[in-house]
């Protein structure tokens, strides 16, 4: 009997020992690997069109923001621009004029995101890893969103847009305290 229970446990060793090389592998692999992200993003932008567009329809780009650091920031600009896929842009599709995108009004700035915090909200308090998760731009009290609209133009073929790859980029300036702020003199 015993040589029977020692062979299972011999290959249940040697796959052992074969996963661990890999992972230890994969970790030295990674200590070497460089990171092209900016040097401390402060936060980050995810966004996405939040229906279809056909000639003439327009509609709201649902933005949520997420702080990377444990400080308020407040966000005193937001840009989005269009891009279109080679193989559309290939078929006739211009991003520069078949897409017309609508930028938040200057009245909504600045706008005040919360610091990053790795508890929950609700009770009880839980951890929240990794710490951040994205605030839509309407939980920060910002009522108007920005929007895309695929223009109506008659004189043009638009059939190179028809499920056209929209890319979004998204380009916004930040600060650690809001913007014209009063202090006063002792």
């Amino acid at each position: 009997m015993r040589p029977l229970l020692t062979k299972p446990v011999l290959l249940l060793a040697v796959a052992f020992l074969a996963v661990g090389s890999v992972v230890q592998a994969s970790i030295r692999h990674r200590r070497h690997h460089v990171r092209h992200d900016p040097p401390r993003a402060r936060f980050t932008i995810l966004g996405r069109i939040s229906g279809p567009l056909w000639p003439g329809a327009t509609q709201p780009i649902d933005i949520a923001l997420t702080n990377r650091i444990r400080h308020v920031l407040w966000i005193s600009d937001l840009r989005v621009t269009v891009a279109i896929d080679r193989a559309h842009v290939a078929a006739g599709c211009v991003a520069g004029r078949d897409f017309a995108v609508t930028q938040l009004p200057q009245a909504t700035y600045p706008i005040r995101l919360p610091p990053r915090t790795p508890y929950t909200t609700s009770w009880p308090g839980r951890l929240a890893w990794p710490g951040g998760r994205g605030v839509p731009l309407r939980d920060l009290a910002v009522r108007a969103l920005p929007t895309i609209t695929l223009v109506n133009l008659p004189d043009v073929d638009q059939d190179g847009c028809k499920g056209a790859g929209i890319q979004l980029s998204f380009r916004a300036t930040s600060r650690l305290h809001p913007p014209h702020t009063w202090v006063p003199t002792p």
